[in-house]
């Protein structure tokens, strides 16, 4: 089974050493459905001063599209939200489209 890294750097030689082991895993089925990328930064300081790490974070979309889904959509509503509150509301939501069968593969870093 393929375990991937705790955080992906992206750059062109690990885009050419993950992309095919992923890519091994998805099925049909899953590129029917959505890609999520889901993107986060905890604090309004982070958004503000850890901009690559958020250019990283959008990144993950064309990682996405290069693993074959057509349909892939950003999640970043909690952008500035810490993980220690109830309320994210972009998370509510990715875990309803996860629950609900619509994704077939969700992306995301730091979050």
């Amino acid at each position: 089974m393929f375990d991937p890294p705790a955080r992906i750097t992206l750059v062109p030689e690990l885009r050419q050493a993950v992309l095919p082991a992923l890519a091994a895993l998805i099925t049909a089925d899953h590129r029917r459905r959505k890609a999520l990328v889901y993107v986060r930064q905890s604090s309004d300081f982070r958004v503000r001063t850890h901009v690559e790490g958020e250019r990283m974070q959008y990144a993950l979309s064309g990682y996405a599209r290069d693993l074959g889904f057509g349909e892939v959509e950003v999640i970043d509503d909690d952008q500035g939200t810490s993980g220690d509150g109830v309320e994210r509301p972009g998370l509510d939501r990715l875990l309803s489209a996860v629950c609900l069968a619509e994704v077939g593969l969700v992306l995301s870093l730091e979050a």
